[in-house]
């Protein structure tokens, strides 16, 4: 039941951290930059994504929004640590000032927050036991 738990928050936590990124930041560099790196053409990863050559080039600049389930699968194929894929989308980009003022990315952050307290908090017990 523990891991079930902490699997559960951990998800949650994931899927908010990941829309965060989203309303920040543009993944397309990065999403090149792995498949580049791992020598795939982009027919190849849009097979494995079962979706349209012209779409993964859409994502990869940035014609067009990815979705969640789309750069979760993008991250199982990379093998790359969702931490580790943060700090690379980070790096490709430059996260406009403007963009905290989003009331939308203000709830979200909150909540992001919360989970992210809930995590420590539930950790810090378990470490007591």
């Amino acid at each position: 039941m523990v891991i079930l738990s902490r699997l559960f928050f951990t998800v949650i936590h994931n899927f908010f951290l990941l829309k965060l990124i989203s309303m920040l930041l543009q993944f397309g560099p990065s999403i090149q930059y792995l498949r580049k790196k791992k020598n795939y053409t982009q027919q190849q990863v849009a097979d494995l994504l079962f979706v349209s050559r012209s779409t993964y080039a859409a994502w990869e600049t940035n014609g067009n929004d990815i979705t969640f389930s789309k750069l979760l699968a993008l991250i199982d194929i990379y093998k790359i640590a969702m931490q580790d894929f943060m700090v690379l989308v980070e790096g490709h980009n430059q996260v406009n000032n403007n963009h905290y003022d989003d009331p939308a990315l203000v709830q979200i952050m909150k909540r992001l927050e919360n989970i992210e307290q809930l995590l420590h908090d539930r950790n810090s017990i378990e470490n007591r036991s």
